[in-house]
């Protein structure tokens, strides 16, 4: 009965407001810039449109401070705004898709978090972004502003009180206002000095806040040159104690001038409805994507998804011709919504636990359909008005796990007093995303202020599904699925604390139940609540017996949330993943930590949990191996996709990262050593003369040092102590910029960037000089076999230290150089030219040039060269390194922009883009997965608390990352055999957690995994069908050959199982079993991936060894048996073959040696010449990407496939002309490559 009320009183508002006449409107649009089309058709339109409203008009009534807005000849207010739009070709699908920018920023262009761009390319979205927050200062292209008039009455400034937040995470005499901060304009106070001016400060907002003298405190900028009272500043709070990280501090002062900030919702109102229905301005520019729009959508996350609520929830949902703007509206990470339309508003304010508990925005009503708050006394909903009009749309409403703690959500979805569940009406669907924090994107506050790692479950892919079930709905009445949310009916939505929950009893995690509790907050008589419209009180005054029932998710044994749409990540989890975390000792602890959720891993085996009384099953309990793993995240995805909660796409990439994962690979056994106070930088060197290599770390509270016992074992951190009466009396020695012998007692010296410090042998040093400026690097630079160093001064000016080998420096040659003051931030030193001495390579930047590569080469006594320069496109830090990527023996570089393979004489060629996550802070090169390829080791950027490892292939291109956990912050690093055993292992600071963590390239609990090789180059990767080698111990004693294929799957009493990453097992063909080695044939249909080895015998089987599995994996024969494994033929006009010999061999006890055997071309002017190599590991691939190149020359290739013998393929090339006018007797090499992958090289000679 209700229903249809509301739908005759709908039609009958429609018609009265059709009456109006038009007011609001766009007058005109500045078209700035307009794309050229991309590959797709797409283009973007940016530019700035100026509208109007009147302020008499009752749509606008609602507009606080309307009616003090100046206005022009026609007696209209005036606003401008930046916009911008993603057109597609012929229109698109006719899906006008708003994005609400979040402080100015469009967040699906600004960062990749949302993937929305790709998205409307896909589907065919037109994308539109505009300014709506006049307090946004214009500070990137990318930033949308809006202008406003300023309200004054009859000419007069007005006044108010204006308060709000701050905190900082490291103590400072000062700090800016979160919300100027220079991105954002702030209100002027009436004066700097006035004394009712207050400050105050608290640990939690349930703490009395402790007012702060007014003369201990100042509106200044304070620093070492200007202490307190410091600079006069309206941006920035100056305290004479200093401000602590523990403390939330409140600052409340007189403002003037406030903005009509309200006409930022009547903006987005009108430029919408303008792109919609008109086809051009009032001065005649066209509409540029007038006609194409269909139906149109509102998207905003966090504060955008906010100001979407209140946007609907006022009314703006309706033009002044009585159109409903929006079909459809997808406010997400929102639970509240925004104030935008208070005097004084402050938008860009965050609604967290400490800064927004006295702020506007947690008013009811909170829920979309009647809703009696017996609270606070009042009677509303969310859809009222858009019912009263026939304007309401359809609704994708999104949370995440965050919201429930920190943003009150469960408001949203029951009764004011947690008693019941709300209804949620037809138009509406609401969308709980389990376990996942508020941003989606793997990040962490830049000062991590938290007890556990930040949650880097990814929700974005979720959320895009959702985008295309909003589609569907508004454009083919497609309805979505329903609503998943906890509820009360369920059991589902509950009490915060322990037994309600159900959280268990986690080792090393502090769970208190803290949430961010509601009080009813008064904010004075002329402040309209049910609509957060209007002025606010003097003081704001929260009432404590007055509080809202905030309720959570219930959890499973895992601490694992049950209800809602539980990712991929949640259904087959190595971690618990929450929407709340802790503060940790030193800033609030205890408290909530903003908007941040936790990552609390698995243990990987039973032991390892029963150990420390981790009630979570394991990951090889739940899953067995890498493989079972991969499979639960297969059939997860799968189901999300059936439930239309995931797009096929999201889910095939989910799956493949699973596949790429480091989890239960045998891959790192990690080892966290706890190192005092903030570690910033690793070295390694043998600092106490035993033969291994040591660990020198350098902190904040100065230099400790871990000697190395043996296999992998490392002792306590020994500190250095600092000099009495210098500067160095902190211990503190900046950075190290590595280890060497510089007095030759034969124990490894460090250098710091000031400082040398001599190792006294026991694990500590002592200061053999401090008077050092920018030491960047290490090298012999004059070849006497001492080392020397390399240093700038504060202009940029590089000069070599030549070392005496007596712990003494003389001052050597100044290196030339062309950039005036330039920041140079790291340096490599190798040999860039293959000349045998040393060369340095070094980054600067300035802003005339940005960054750039310099290369100095060493002339071997001291001097070099004039300097050789090349562009360098990176990011913060900008970390090179230098290492041989594709073979060649030159040094290579790898930068944030890729590889940049080098020429042999400087300089380089243009970077190899690799799949990299932004900008990573560190990067090691080195071969760390063994298979002679030079790989490339990233940290530091946002990848959370993991490193990245790209696999080299041997052309200078790398494979996609391997995600490996490395601790919190996981940068930087080094790369180094740490335990002797011939392999790389990682050494990684983590100055969040204060420890270093030591991978070692080994399987879990030390024992060494063998890795198999192809048979033919010995590259760790193999490919199905193909011959391949596996060094190991095995049961037999003695040596047992099959023979001529087929070759059986038992050899000498013993088979090989492959256990593939599907997790099927076969056995494979055996070869050759000896006490130390197994040569097999990769089973047919073995899938692409990381395989585990076990041999399998009387005894029973025991896991041996592993192997990566792609589609090919080129190696060539130089021999079987005692035969050479090639062969030449000569061909005559006539179309006679005679056979040459390509390689001749010999045998002895040693074993069998081959060398190139000389091919004669006395008469090959009028012949071909035909050459058959022998190989395995690509028979799976085409012919037409083979390719082959002898000495750097192309050449044909005339076949390439299996051979008749099983496992062995052959390719057969055709030498050229060209080539045969050169004699090279002392040989060539052959290169060949399959799909891209180079195999070993082979030699010919020519006579």
């Amino acid at each position: 009965m209700c229903r249809f009320i509301w739908y005759a009183v709908a039609v009958l508002m429609a018609g009265l407001i059709l009456a109006v006449p038009v007011q609001a409107r766009i007058v005109r649009i500045d078209i700035q810039s307009t794309s050229a089309p991309a590959s797709d058709g797409y283009v973007t339109i940016t530019g700035r449109a100026y509208g109007e409203v009147d302020p008499t008009h009752p749509q606008n009534a609602i507009i606080q401070d309307i009616e003090l807005a100046p206005v022009n000849p026609r007696g209209m207010a005036e606003y401008s705004m930046d916009f911008t739009i993603f057109k597609p070709p012929k229109g698109g699908n006719g899906l006008l898709f708003y994005e609400v920018v979040n402080r100015g920023w469009p967040l699906s262009r600004a960062t990749p978090t949302w993937g929305i761009e790709p998205l409307a390319r896909q589907r065919g979205y037109t994308l539109v972004w505009s300014g709506w927050q006049a307090d946004v200062k214009k500070i990137n292209p990318l930033r949308h502003t809006m202008t406003v008039p300023t309200a004054s009455e009859n000419g007069k400034e007005i006044t108010g009180w204006v308060w709000l937040s701050v905190e900082v995470t490291q103590p400072g005499p000062s700090t800016l206002f979160w919300t100027a901060n220079r991105d954002f304009f702030m209100y002027d106070p009436v004066d700097l000095n006035a004394p009712d001016s207050e400050l105050t400060r608290q640990t939690g907002p349930d703490d009395p806040p402790v007012k702060i003298p007014r003369e201990d405190w100042a509106f200044a900028r304070c620093d070492a040159a200007h202490p307190f009272p410091g600079i006069p500043s309206v941006e920035s709070i100056c305290l004479s104690a200093g401000l602590e990280p523990r403390y939330a501090y409140t600052v409340r002062y007189r403002a003037k001038n406030p903005l009509v900030m309200g006409l930022g919702l009547a903006a987005i109102r009108d430029l919408v409805s303008f792109l919609r229905n008109d086809s051009q301005d009032s001065v005649g520019t066209p509409n540029p994507i007038g006609g194409t729009t269909k139906v149109s959508a509102m998207q905003g996350q966090s504060q955008s998804g906010q100001l979407a609520r209140a946007f609907l929830q006022l009314g703006f949902n309706l033009d002044e011709q009585g159109r409903r703007v929006f079909e459809g509206m997808n406010p997400v990470g929102a639970g509240t919504r925004t104030a935008l339309n208070v005097r004084f508003s402050l938008p860009t304010l965050s609604l967290t636990v400490r800064l927004g508990h006295l702020r506007p925005g947690w008013e009811s009503p909170f829920v979309w359909m009647p809703e009696i708050d017996t609270v606070a006394g009042r009677y509303g909903w969310l859809l009222e008005r858009c019912m009263e009009t026939a304007s309401c749309p359809n609704i994708i409403d999104v949370v995440s796990s965050s919201e429930y703690w920190n943003q009150r959500a469960s408001l949203k979805t029951t009764d004011v007093l947690g008693q019941f569940d709300a209804w949620i009406p037809r138009n509406v669907r609401m969308y709980f995303v389990a376990g996942t924090q508020h941003s989606p994107a793997p990040s962490a506050p830049s000062e991590n202020i938290c007890q556990q790692a930040t949650n880097p479950n990814d929700w974005s892919a979720y959320e895009r599904a959702l985008i295309v079930a909003l589609e569907q709905w508004v454009l083919e009445n497609k309805e979505p699925p329903q609503s998943q949310i906890p509820t009360l009916a369920e059991g589902t939505l509950v009490q915060p604390d322990a037994p309600h929950i159900g959280w268990p009893k986690i080792p090393g995690v502090n769970y208190t139940g803290r949430i961010n509790a509601l009080p009813l907050v008064d904010f004075g008589s002329a402040f309209n609540a049910k609509d957060m419209t209007g002025i606010l009180a003097d003081k704001p005054v929260a009432i404590p017996d007055k509080k809202y029932a905030v309720l959570v998710p219930k959890v499973d044994a895992d601490g694992n949330e049950v209800a809602g749409t539980r990712p991929a990540a949640v259904q087959a989890p190595i971690a618990t993943y929450t929407g709340w975390n802790l503060q940790r000792a030193g800033f609030a602890e205890g408290e909530l930590c903003q908007n941040t959720g936790a990552y609390i891993p698995f243990r990987r085996s039973r032991a390892e949990r029963d150990a420390v009384g981790d009630p979570r099953l394991s990951l090889e309990e739940r899953y067995g191996n890498h493989a079972g793993y991969v499979e639960a995240v297969r059939q997860a995805a799968n189901r999300l996709v059936a439930q239309r909660n995931l797009l096929p796409d999201d889910a095939k990439a989910i799956i493949e990262a699973a596949v790429k994962s480091d989890v239960l690979q045998p891959v790192f056994f990690r080892r966290d050593v706890l190192v005092p106070e903030r570690p910033v930088m690793v070295a390694a060197g043998d600092f106490n003369g035993d033969g291994r290599r040591d660990l020198a770390v350098v902190t904040m509270d100065g230099v400790y040092t871990l000697l190395n016992a043996g296999a992998g074992n490392f002792g306590r951190p020994i500190r250095t102590d600092g000099v009495a009466g210098t500067d160095l009396a902190r211990d503190s020695y900046t950075s190290f910029v590595g280890a060497a012998d510089f007095n030759g007692d034969g124990k490894d010296d460090l250098a710091g960037e000031r400082v040398l410090l001599l190792s006294r042998g026991d694990g500590t040093f002592t200061v053999s000089r401090r008077d050092l400026a920018h030491i960047l690097g290490i090298g012999d630079f004059n070849r006497d076999g001492k080392p020397d160093l390399l240093q700038a001064d504060d202009s940029g000016v590089l000069r070599v230290l030549l070392g005496n080998g007596d712990g003494t420096l003389r001052t050597g040659t100044t290196l030339s150089t062309t950039q005036a003051d330039p920041q140079i931030f790291v340096t490599v030193v190798t040999d860039f030219n293959r000349d045998g001495r040393s060369d340095i390579g070094l980054v600067s930047f300035s802003f005339a040039e940005g960054h750039v590569f310099r290369v100095f080469l060493g002339q071997g006594d001291g001097t070099f060269r004039s300097e050789i320069r090349t562009q360098l496109a990176c990011g913060p830090g900008c970390p090179v390194r230098a290492a041989d990527f594709n073979g060649d023996g030159v040094p290579d570089l790898a930068s944030q922009a890729g590889v940049a393979l080098g020429n042999g004489d400087g300089t380089f060629q243009s970077p190899i883009p690799y799949a990299s996550y932004l900008n990573p802070l560190f990067i090691a090169a080195a071969d760390v997965t063994g298979d002679g390829r030079a790989d490339m080791v990233t940290g530091g950027g946002p990848t959370g608390p993991a490193i990245s490892i790209y696999q080299g292939r041997g052309d200078g291109t790398l494979s996609p990352p391997v995600m490996v956990a490395a601790g919190f912050s996981a940068y930087p690093g080094i790369a180094a055999d740490l335990d002797g055993d011939g392999r790389i292992d990682l050494a990684i600071v983590n100055s969040d957690s204060n420890t270093l963590s030591i991978l070692f390239s080994r399987a879990q609990g030390g024992t060494p995994v063998a890795r198999a090789v192809s048979a033919a180059g010995g590259t760790a990767v193999v490919a199905p069908e193909s011959l391949a080698t596996l060094f190991v111990p095995t049961p037999v004693t003695t040596s047992t050959s099959a023979g001529a294929p087929p070759w059986t799957t038992s050899l000498g009493g013993v088979s090989l199982e492959v256990r593939d990453i599907t997790g099927a097992a076969r056995l494979a063909p055996l070869l050759y079993v000896s006490p130390t080695q197994i040569n097999f044939q990769v089973p047919s249909g073995t899938a692409l991936g990381e395989a585990t080895l076990a041999i399998v015998a009387a005894s029973g089987t025991t896991q041996v060894g592993s192997m990566q599995v792609d589609t090919v994996a080129p190696g060539l024969f130089l021999v079987s048996g005692t035969t050479p494994a090639a062969t030449g033929m000569l061909v005559d006009l006539g179309g006679n073959q005679t056979p040459l010999p390509v390689f001749k061999c010999s045998s002895s006890t040693s074993g069998v040696s081959c060398e190139p055997s000389p091919i004669p071309l006395s008469t090959a002017g009028a012949r071909s010449i035909y050459l058959t190599f022998f190989g395995t590991g690509f028979r799976g691939a085409n012919r037409d990407n083979v390719t082959c190149s002898i000495n750097g020359m192309q050449v044909p290739v005339a076949t390439a496939g299996p051979q008749a013998t099983t496992g062995l393929d052959q390719i057969s090339i055709r030498l050229l002309p060209e080539l045969l006018k050169t004699v090279w007797d002392e040989g060539m090499p052959v290169t060949i490559r399959i799909n891209g992958v180079a195999a070993n090289s082979v030699w010919i000679a020519v006579k």
